[in-house]
């Protein structure tokens, strides 16, 4: 099979969403179906300390 990845990190406070989508296609398979798959998954868990005292960064603009 071959295929590809997608994922997003969606910051939630204390608790950090993943969302992922897979797909892939089975080619040459001696003994299961051949085809698309595609796998749609979400998880939660706990955010990193580190990550949420992280601060945005800045943006300074120069005029001459």
């Amino acid at each position: 099979s071959a295929g590809a990845q997608l994922g997003y990190t969606i910051p939630m406070g204390e608790l950090d969403g993943n969302v992922s989508v897979r797909a892939y296609r089975e080619f040459a398979a001696a003994n299961r179906r051949e085809g698309w798959n595609l796998w749609l998954s979400y998880a939660l868990s706990p955010a990193d300390p580190a990550a949420a005292r992280s601060t945005p960064p800045t943006r300074r603009i120069y005029v001459k």
